[in-house]
């Protein structure tokens, strides 16, 4: 669990036990989420992804198993929400 989540977990445990149950969550998810959601995407993990050879599987090229690259195309995988 990284920083930014660990303070909106504590912050809507806060609203939680202060206001209620229903809507110590409804305040804790969409304005916590909008603080700490675009700051993930600004700088995500990313991959170029290589063929498996013989499959139709594109896996990360850095994780040690054999790729291919396909003469022409660039697969690229960013770990991040598209928003």
């Amino acid at each position: 669990m990284t920083a930014s989540s660990s303070t909106l977990a504590a912050a809507t445990l806060l609203a939680v036990a202060l206001i209620g149950i229903e809507r110590g969550i409804a305040l804790g998810d969409d304005p916590f989420r909008w603080l700490t959601g675009p700051g993930a995407s600004l700088d995500p993990r990313d991959a170029i992804l290589g063929r498996e050879p013989g499959t139709d599987h594109w896996i990360p090229m850095d994780i040690g198993r054999p790729t291919e690259q396909v003469p022409g195309v660039l697969v690229y995988l960013a770990y991040a929400p598209l928003w």
